[in-house]
């Protein structure tokens, strides 16, 4: 049994509504992220909507979600 604390995962991201960057940063987590889950940046609700892998590491592409009416 593994008792070590979880590694956190780094990540840049890229936060479009269409062909508008709405924000750039970096965000952690201590699980994977994968396309379709969704993040909270900055009080937005996000889906990710593709992984990009890059020379620098990770780039998640996220875009908001849409609420329901």
């Amino acid at each position: 049994m593994d008792d070590s604390p979880p590694v956190a995962k780094q990540y840049s991201y890229e936060l479009h509504d269409g062909d508008q960057t709405l924000a750039t940063g970096w965000l952690t987590s201590d699980q994977e992220v994968e396309a379709g889950d969704e993040v909270t940046i900055a009080g937005v609700v996000a889906r990710v909507a593709d992984v990009a892998w890059t020379n620098g590491g990770v780039r998640l592409l996220l875009e908001p979600r849409r609420l329901s009416a």
